[in-house]
């Protein structure tokens, strides 16, 4: 398991266990070892899904792979959504707004996005 991780996040992220394997990557729960708070850790692999392009930008980071970080939760969000009754409206237009934000964003500087 913390073969696919760098050394330098496993000095900062105790890995608890592997959540999932997508197409961008692979997240894990993890414990911050500063401030032993539970994340979710998630390993972006960028050469092997950019283009061309992207993969030259990418190269001025000076490293092979994007680790981020965001607040763990319990529940999986897909199963959630998938139950249509957990979720009242006002929840569904904030993710929907949370998501056109986001897009908005890449839009302002010019990504391009699938």
């Amino acid at each position: 398991m913390t073969e696919d991780v760098d050394g330098h996040v496993l000095d900062k992220y105790d890995l608890q266990k592997r959540l999932g394997k997508g197409a961008y990557g692979i997240v894990w729960k993890a414990i911050d070892r500063r401030t032993k708070e539970t994340v979710a850790l998630k390993k972006v692999s960028v050469f092997q899904q950019l283009t061309s392009v992207a993969r030259s930008h990418a190269r001025g980071l000076h490293h092979r792979d994007i680790y981020l970080v965001f607040e763990y939760m319990e529940a999986d969000l897909h199963n959630v959504i998938k139950k249509m009754t957990i979720l009242k409206d006002v929840h569904k237009q904030y993710i929907m707004c949370q998501l056109f934000r986001a897009i908005r964003f890449l839009h302002s500087g010019n990504v391009l996005h699938r």
